[in-house]
């Protein structure tokens, strides 16, 4: 190991069938031996120079503008950097990762850069996020509402419209929940047109609820809410029955009140002559203050279900009842009078 190990030495191989012309670079130091790269050339590919060391090439130049004219090989040979002549590049085609601006290597993406990307497209999948992006590039609709990403939107619809109670509602005005059934028209809360408001302060006659549908094979029951503008004189009337032909069979009523004022209304069971089922409430000559009337519940069974959600009538009778064939009397309960059969 000295300084004299350090040499160029030029063989032209003149006539050799085996070897190639070649330079030796002979690098040493006071404490290392000679270092050796080969330039070699080689006939192929028009002739190609080639730099080699000990532990094999180190990367080639071509004499030729076809295929590759530049190669950096590893250790074993294999390209790590060839340029091609169409002007392809080729970075680690076969082994390792490429890294831009750092030189840690995380051991998994093929491209690691460390610094600012100037590009003016990029094709293929992305992941992450972009930190300086505002909008969308092309804007979209949801549920009718355009959203392009730069402010929170509030929809002016739903999606997809949904039937409440048989009407389609898209969310996109108020829908009030007037009356609610199910699906077989068996239970009804708060059936439409089943109300009597007024501002008139003496209303005359029996109280009279119309049925919606025809007269029918069915078996029903009514929660009948009765508001009187007179102190302890509000009450509830519960009535049942079933129908069959132009009759009422097998009925039911009762009045709930305060049991210390007389409420003691006759509940008839009738049919008008549009042939709707009709329940009666009192006398055609009852005298009511402010009186506010209201179906807040009906049932029906058996047979010939109908959609009894709409259609009813509530009104004050002063003309004579039509055809009653059941009529109920005495019918509140807890009245404290010995002739109450309830």
């Amino acid at each position: 190991m000295a300084n004299s190990d350090k040499n160029i030495v030029i063989t032209p191989f003149i006539g050799s069938t085996t070897s190639d012309p070649q330079i030796v670079f002979s690098g040493a130091s006071s404490t290392l031996g000679p270092q050796n790269i080969a330039l070699k050339v080689y006939p192929s590919s028009n002739g190609t120079l080639s730099f080699e060391g000990s532990a094999g090439q180190l990367f080639s130049i071509t004499n030729s503008l076809s295929g590759t004219i530049f190669s950096v090989n590893d250790v074993s040979g294999i390209p790590s950097i060839e340029v091609l002549d169409t002007g392809l590049i080729k970075l680690a085609q076969y082994s390792g990762n490429v890294l831009v601006g750092t030189g840690t290597d995380n051991g998994v993406d093929k491209l690691q850069v460390n610094g600012t990307v100037l590009a003016t497209a990029f094709a293929g999948p992305l992941t992450g996020n972009a930190t300086t992006a505002t909008t969308l590039q092309t804007a979209r609709t949801i549920n009718g509402t355009s959203f392009n990403g730069s402010a929170n939107i509030t929809t002016g619809n739903w999606g997809t419209a949904r039937n409440i109670n048989g009407t389609s509602v898209n969310g996109s005005a108020n829908y009030a929940i007037g009356r609610i059934y199910d699906t077989n028209y068996r239970r009804f809360t708060n059936p439409g047109g089943g109300e009597y408001v007024t501002t008139t302060v003496s209303v005359t006659g029996a109280i009279e609820v119309v049925f919606p549908n025809t007269f029918s094979n069915g078996m029903y029951k009514l929660v009948i809410e009765v508001y009187e503008y007179t102190t302890n004189e509000s009450f509830t009337v519960y009535a049942a029955g079933h129908t069959s032909g132009a009759l009422w069979y097998n009925t039911t009523a009762y009045i709930i009140g305060n049991p210390g004022v007389d409420r003691r209304f006759n509940v008839r069971f009738g049919r008008n002559a549009a042939n709707r089922a009709v329940v009666y409430i009192g006398e055609v000559g009852s005298v009511w203050s402010y009186p506010q009337v209201f179906l807040t519940e009906f049932q029906c069974g058996y047979a010939g279900f109908q959609d009894n959600s709409a259609g009813w009538a509530i009104n004050f009778r002063t003309a004579a009842l039509e055809n009653v064939s059941q009529t109920i009397s005495n019918c509140q309960i807890g009245y404290a009078v010995s002739t109450n059969t309830a």
